[in-house]
């Protein structure tokens, strides 16, 4: 979904999303999400576009599902995410010439060029930072059996529990035994 400049009002922009409208499917062709990661393109917020002396003023909350899989057991499991936005956006001029030094300190600030926001762009950039680096279903998943590969604890994994002792421990534990 993309805002041009030059549609913005003076008093400022509004812009919904009931969960009805798919808002993402076009920054999903563009932008490749991790694997194992699905993202709804159908989301709910609100995005509020304002004319600042710094530049436009992207501020907002948004709702979106993710489908995802369990780093443990690699089940699939649906969660949502709310994440808010607050950005300054401006357009790349002859004028300005942006290098590394200039971005480094200037993390909520976007850079664009030409007249138009890709707010969809912008939107799932952020909910694919929001992930989590090892997604659980569920904070006590046992994840799998490394001899059966049933999950721990279920009726189909028979297997023994035995603990495994880290070998830099072996001789300690031959110590605490005596």
């Amino acid at each position: 979904m993309k805002i041009r400049l030059d549609d913005i009002p003076e008093n400022g922009l509004e812009v919904t999303f009931s969960g009805d409208r798919n808002i993402l499917s076009q920054a999903l062709e563009h932008i490749s999400s991790p694997v194992g990661v699905g993202v709804d393109p159908f989301i709910k917020g609100r995005l509020i576009l304002r004319e600042t002396t710094e530049g436009i003023a992207l501020t907002g909350k948004i709702r979106a599902s993710l489908n995802l899989l369990c780093s443990r057991c690699v089940a699939e499991f649906n969660v949502a995410r709310n994440i808010d936005l607050n950005f300054v956006v401006n357009r790349l001029s002859q004028e300005k010439h942006v290098d590394q030094e200039t971005c480094s300190g200037e993390a909520d600030e976007i850079i664009i060029e030409g007249f138009e926001i890709d707010v969809a762009e912008i939107i799932l950039q952020e909910l694919l930072l929001e992930l989590p680096m090892n997604p659980l279903c569920r904070e006590d998943c046992p994840g799998l059996c490394p001899n059966c590969g049933a999950m721990r604890g279920s009726g189909d994994c028979k297997c023994p529990v035995e603990e495994v002792l880290d070998p830099r421990w072996e001789k300690l534990a031959k110590l605490s035994k005596k």
